[in-house]
Formats: C-alpha cells, sequence, structure tokens
C-alpha cells in the first residue's frame, strides 16, 4: 500500500514498523515514530517536505509530531 501510493503521489515514503501493544506501551510506538522522523532529518529531508501519517493511534493521532517537538525538533509539515 505504502509503494502503490508513493508512486501515485510521486513522493518518497518511509515505512515503519513499531513496536504494539500489548507487548509494548503506546510510548514505545511513539519512540519508535520520532526515531524514524529524526532519521529523516538528519538524511537531508526539510521538515516542510514531511508528512506523518498512519491508522493506528501512535501513528494516526499526531503522537509522532508531538514527541518531536518535545525533544526540541522542527514539526513535520503535516499530520494526517
Amino acid at each position: 500500500m505504502i509503494r502503490r501510493t508513493a508512486v501515485a503521489a510521486g513522493v518518497d515514503t518511509l515505512g515503519v514498523n513499531y513496536r504494539l501493544a500489548p507487548e509494548k506501551s503506546i510510548s514505545g510506538a511513539v519512540e519508535d515514530a520520532v526515531a524514524s522522523y529524526r532519521y529523516l532529518l538528519d538524511d537531508g529531508y526539510r521538515p516542510l517536505h514531511i508528512a506523518v501519517a498512519g491508522d493506528s493511534r501512535a501513528g494516526g493521532s499526531g503522537r509522532p509530531a508531538s514527541g518531536a517537538q518535545g525533544q526540541g525538533l522542527p514539526r513535520p509539515r503535516a499530520r494526517c
């Protein structure tokens, strides 16, 4: 699904397999999402060119962006 969306939109994507409950708390998923966001920033992607999306509580609720801001990272352009 991620690949098809990227090809259709003509954009780069990064799919993240983050830790899930009940094995890990929601904070584990947020930590993984923030680490992935930091990876993109370190790789040269600008925050204005990054959108965070997901269909779960951790990915879709904006928690990764909030976690990033709490660590002093700039907010991504969009949260979907």
